[in-house]
């Protein structure tokens, strides 16, 4: 577990720095607020991932709708309403969704704490 956090802390300042040589833009502040949350999450004793989801945040909302999505795709892939391809596509977006989900690596939008 520490490793993985020194490896994240690590990787998120290089990607940080790659950003600021590349100049401003609307894209690039927004990964750049990314990448400075997954540091400061890493660098700060923050809550467990259970924890963040359990006080009802940002996170936990995202949480619940991605499980929600999962449900509704099992379903219609169960009543064959689609195949394993398109299957597979949207779960791949899903879990996209999930991955994004988690405040070390999106950080919350100004004012709402996740």
């Amino acid at each position: 577990e520490r490793e993985v956090g020194i490896a994240r802390a690590e990787t998120s300042r290089a990607a940080l720095e790659a950003l600021e040589r590349g100049g401003p833009s609307s894209a690039a502040d927004v990964l750049r607020a990314e990448y400075r949350a997954r540091l400061r999450a890493e660098e700060s004793a923050g809550p467990t991932r259970s924890e963040a989801q359990a006080d009802g945040g940002l996170a936990a909302l995202q949480q619940r709708a991605v499980e929600a999505q999962r449900d509704a795709l099992t379903e219609l892939r169960a009543r064959q309403v689609i195949g394993d391809d398109a299957f597979h596509v949207v779960e791949e977006e899903i879990d996209l969704m999930e991955l994004t989900a988690d405040a070390r690596v999106r950080p919350a939008p100004d004012g709402v704490e996740s």
